[in-house]
């Protein structure tokens, strides 16, 4: 399996199935904490083996032809990830089941489809959030962090703030604020 710089292994996910599934991961093994995941193929985003609170490292959804990544029907599937990327224009991250996807560094990609849904995106780090227009329910979850709009902004959901929310001369439409952090 190859290896990062910092020494984590980078699993790659291949074919169709639930992210829990070993067979399609390379090496027929999950990803553990730490690890980069690579989609490459159509990922469902699950929690049955435990991966509910498990801290992995940079995202990258797809490096081919069409990728996706989405989440199982219910609402709390969860995945906590370092960094987002994408390799492909036609990659999709696709929250129309809910679920959460928590982001502890940056989203560098702007070539990511991402369809909200009744999807949570949690923000735990000061970052800019470089295209993405619309969220369901946004979150800015951690005290310290400050996160930039670069676009115009609806946040069809809730939109909680415990940190710094800046809008750069951009606008944000709003379903509902809660939080004690700044705008």
């Amino acid at each position: 399996m190859p290896e990062t710089a910092q020494g984590q292994v980078t699993k790659t996910f291949t074919g169709t199935g639930n992210f829990s599934t070993a067979i399609c991961w390379n090496g027929g093994t999950l990803p553990v904490a730490g690890d980069n995941l690579v989609i490459d193929g159509t990922c469902t985003v699950d929690n049955n083996v435990g991966t509910n609170n498990v801290a992995y490292g940079t995202l990258t959804v797809g490096t081919g032809t069409v990728r996706t990544l989405n989440w199982a029907v219910g609402g709390t599937n969860r995945l906590n990830v370092t960094n987002i990327g994408s390799g492909s224009a036609t990659s999709n991250l696709d929250m129309t089941n809910g679920g959460t996807l928590i982001i502890r560094g940056t989203i560098t990609t702007t070539t990511l489809n991402f369809t909200p849904g009744n999807g949570t995106i949690d923000l735990e780090s000061t970052l800019t959030i470089p295209y993405i227009p619309t969220f369901n329910n946004l979150i800015i979850g951690n005290s310290s962090a400050i996160v930039t709009l670069s676009v115009g902004t609806n946040v069809s959901g809730s939109l909680t703030v415990s940190g710094t929310l800046q809008l750069a001369g951009k606008s944000i439409t709003l379903g509902d604020l809660q939080g004690v952090g700044t705008m």
